[in-house]
């Protein structure tokens, strides 16, 4: 019999929180940040300049209201594009709505042809903001980028069949489905994956009983730590010893002992700022 995802597995890849900071983190300390940022305000740059020439010589459907749609689609692909290179890395929040934004203008920039079979060959566009959610997202924020995916391609689908007299229907629920295949069912899968080889990571730098980061993960963090403090920046440490431990755990036996570990663990924890490091 062939084996099936583990349920609880599934409901803690959906219940995780946003680890967002944390990647970040990642990749900043790998000097590759800064690269991405330029590699995201490149495709926007790209696009932006297509949908101007767009407006000059439009390649399809010509109107005013279609060169004003290339001319919106031009203008928020270049602001796109300066943000990313101007402006610091966004926040968690600002990511999100970064995310929304673009699917919008690429949605958009894929209807201005003015054909239904044009506009859904250029949906799977949809992916460079799947990719994006994928990596720096959990699977809630991918959960809208999906909704907004059936939406497009339902809509694009009807109109498909609408302006096909003939086998219109089924050449509509045959490229909907490709294009749902494209941009929906791939990347969750995707992500999922991440997400597992992402917390194998993270639990490699993690004590298992106080969930502080251990020995290598200290080596870890301060790597992060000076990657994203500038120099004239001052770090202090703290060493703290649990007085009489040793006496617990003789008197009263591991268990309490380790309780007495994990409690003190969370009250440090708690009393320290949320990008402190506690390490055991």
């Amino acid at each position: 019999m062939g084996e099936s995802a583990d349920p609880g597995l599934l409901r803690q890849w959906w219940q995780q929180r946003d680890d967002y900071q944390w990647r970040i983190d990642f990749l900043r300390s790998r000097g590759l940040l800064t690269p991405l940022r330029y590699v995201i305000a490149g495709i926007g740059a790209v696009m932006g300049i297509l949908a101007a020439i767009n407006v000059v010589v439009p390649p399809a459907a010509d109107g005013a209201l279609f060169r004003i749609g290339w001319a919106v689609t031009a203008v928020g692909s270049l602001a796109w594009a300066v943000r990313w290179m101007l402006l610091r890395w966004p926040s968690a929040r600002e990511s999100a709505v970064l995310v929304i934004y673009v699917d919008v203008i690429m949605t958009l920039s894929t209807v201005l042809f003015g054909d239904a079979n044009l506009a859904m060959s250029g949906i799977p566009i949809l992916l460079c903001a799947g990719g994006y959610v994928v990596f720096f997202h959990g699977p809630r924020l991918h959960l809208v980028h999906i909704g907004w995916c059936l939406l497009s391609v339902g809509a694009i689908a009807v109109w498909l069949a609408a302006s096909m007299p003939e086998h219109g229907l089924q050449v509509a629920v045959s490229r909907a489905v490709i294009a749902l295949l494209v941009t929906v069912c791939i990347l969750p899968a995707l992500q999922f994956g991440f997400w597992l080889l992402q917390d194998s990571s993270m639990q490699s730098l993690t004590d298992p009983l106080t969930e502080l980061t251990n020995r290598r993960g200290l080596t870890v963090s301060m790597k992060r730590l000076d990657a994203r403090v500038g120099g004239d920046t001052d770090l202090c440490a703290f060493l703290i010893d649990v007085d009489g431990f040793k006496v617990v755990n003789d008197t009263h036996g591991h268990a309490v002992g380790d309780e007495v570990l994990i409690r003190t663990a969370r009250r440090i924890r708690d009393s320290v700022r949320s990008d402190a490091v506690v390490v055991r």
